[in-house]
Formats: C-alpha cells, structure tokens, sequence
C-alpha cells in the first residue's frame, strides 16, 4: 500500500467580511505539517519506518489568474434570457463578485492537487491509488478520521463507498470526501467541466454555481454512476473551520455530535500553550463569543502570543495560520 500526502501552500489574504475579520495567510507554514504528519505516522502506524511520500505544490495568484482568466469573465458577466446573472447565484447571501472567485480559487486549488498527485504517481511508476481523501488543513479535527470507516462504524473493505460529512446540509456539505479513487476524481477535477450544463438545467433559477446545490445536483450523481459507488453521509466527522484572525468555529458540527465543542478547543489550546495567563507574560487569553453574518455564528478568538493561531494547537504547531479555504491535504491509499 502506498500513502502519499500532497499538500497545497498559498500565500494569499483573507478578506474581511460580516463574520470574520480576515488577515494574511502566511502560506509557507504548511511546511510544518511534514514533522507532524511523520510524528503521527510514527506514533500509529502499523509498521515501524515506513513513513509516507510527502510532496509540496505551489498555487500563485499569477497562475490562477493566467489559467482561469476567460472562465472567470464567463462566471460574472453571463446572463439568462431573463437578463439576470446566470452563474452567479443571486438567491443565495453571496457577495458579488468575491464569494464567487474565492470558490473558483477552491476549485482551480482542488484541481491541481488532484493533477499533481496523478503526476507524482506516473513519475515515480507507482500503482494506481484505490482511495483518495480531500481534506481541508485551515480546520481544527476534533474526531478521529479512518479513510475505510463507515458510518456505521464498519470498514469499507470493497471499496464501494464515498464518504461526506453528514452536518451544514445545504443541502449536502461540500466540505471533504473520502472514497474510491474513480469517484473522488469526479469531485475534485470535473466541477469546471460540468458548471456549464447544471446553471443552464437546475430547476431553480438564481442558484447558479451555488456549491452545495452543484454539488448535490451534478457532482454527486456523477461520482455514484462513475462506478457503482454509494454515499455514506457521515454525521460523526468533525472538525472545525478556523479563520486567519486565529478565531475558531466551534459550532460547525455541534448539532451532529451533540456535544458542546468549547471544551475540547480549550483543552488542545491548554496541552500546547499556557492560557489564561496575562497577555504580557507570554500567554494567551481565549473567549467565547457570537458573531454576525449570513447567520449567527459562535467562535472561540484568543489574543496574546502573535505566532500562534488557535486551530493550529490540535498539532501542536506555534506559527502564524497555515491556510486558507483553497488549500487542501489530499492523502492517497
């Protein structure tokens, strides 16, 4: 079996919108996440100094600009017969035309770590992988995650399943998946090749490229005829979006675990740094609070201590935030 982590590194800002305060994101801190991917691996791993193939691609704004220039154009000028934005999703609390780049940034972002692992591969001769994980690296875990598990707690030993959070249903959560390599594929490099035909037959006009609504129309039936393959939502997958500010989400996936989530964010801040301590003594001081947007929001945000972010403590790391929402960790069995 073969594991291999190719990660995206990006250095761009966060902006400022209702529910976050934005900040630069200081790309080159994923190149922490090697020591403790390989700690882990270590740690858990079946067969001792087997390690993982670890690789790095680079996303600039330059590139994506240059590749995605004449689509970008497409997305934000295109009208229906009605005169009104036909990608843009005017029904949803977007804001024009950001909401939409920052998407088409995730996905150009998807797609060329998807491209870059299938090139790692060739080069290097190795076998086709089986199952493939799109996982984001600007979020705090705070469950365990097996590629193989079910749902219902079995493994996936015929590989005929795909994985997907089963919580901020919008109507389905776009958020990761894990599942057959032919599957997977579908998720992460067919969205541009696909958006084309889903704006001009979804039933209902002014969702455009909405993302969960394309991904619950289009992508995820493509990936079930790919092979034959089931959906397994999984309501007991958790984790947390941080933000550059260093603040926390702590109710992404409340409602699914039932579980308040502030005392596990706490609890990995306390194992990694000293807190509740005075600012000026090298600590940092954390708090709950609500914040608004599209829809209230409750967040964990510290201050104190400038080289840490909050949602980097579940590593152990002690840098500046290492991602934003287009950075991804794809991990290939």
């Amino acid at each position: 079996m073969t594991t291999t982590f190719t990660i995206l590194q990006s250095n761009q800002r966060e902006e400022t919108v209702k529910e976050r305060r934005g900040g630069q994101i200081q790309g080159e801190d994923v190149f922490l996440l090697e020591d403790a991917l390989r700690e882990t691996y270590d740690r858990f791993g079946k067969s001792k100094g087997k390690i993982p193939n670890i690789y790095y691609t680079n996303s600039t704004m330059e590139e994506f600009e240059y590749d995605r220039h004449s689509v970008m154009a497409k997305y934000e000028r295109a009208l229906d017969e009605n005169g009104k934005y036909l990608y843009f999703p005017y029904n949803a609390a977007w804001e024009y035309p950001q909401t939409m780049r920052n998407m088409v940034k995730q996905w150009h972002s998807i797609d060329a770590v998807w491209e870059n692992m299938v090139h790692i591969r060739k080069r290097q001769n190795q076998k086709k992988y089986s199952r493939v994980a799109m996982l984001r690296n600007d979020v705090m875990y705070v469950t365990p995650f097996d590629i193989y598990k079910l749902p219902n707690n079995e493994r996936d030993v015929n590989n005929n399943h795909f994985v997907i959070p089963d919580w901020a249903n919008y109507p389905v959560n776009d958020r990761m998946v894990a599942g057959p390599y032919n599957a997977v594929k579908v998720w992460a490099t067919q969205r541009f090749a696909r958006i084309d035909q889903h704006v001009r037959t979804y039933p209902s006009k002014g969702w455009g490229m909405h993302s969960e609504r394309y991904m619950d129309s289009t992508i995820l039936p493509a990936m079930k005829k790919r092979g034959n393959f089931t959906l397994a939502p999984d309501p007991n997958l958790c984790f947390l979006r941080a933000r550059a500010d260093g603040s926390v989400w702590i109710q992404d996936c409340q409602e699914s675990i039932q579980e308040d989530l502030e005392p596990k964010v706490m609890q990995l801040l306390e194992k990694y740094h000293s807190t509740g301590k005075e600012e000026k003594d090298g600590g940092i001081t954390c708090m709950r609070k609500s914040v608004e947007g599209i829809k209230k929001q409750d967040v964990i945000s510290c201050s104190g201590d400038p080289d840490m972010a909050v949602w980097k403590q579940g590593i152990g790391m002690k840098k500046k935030a290492l991602g934003n929402k287009y950075n991804n960790i794809e991990i290939s069995l």
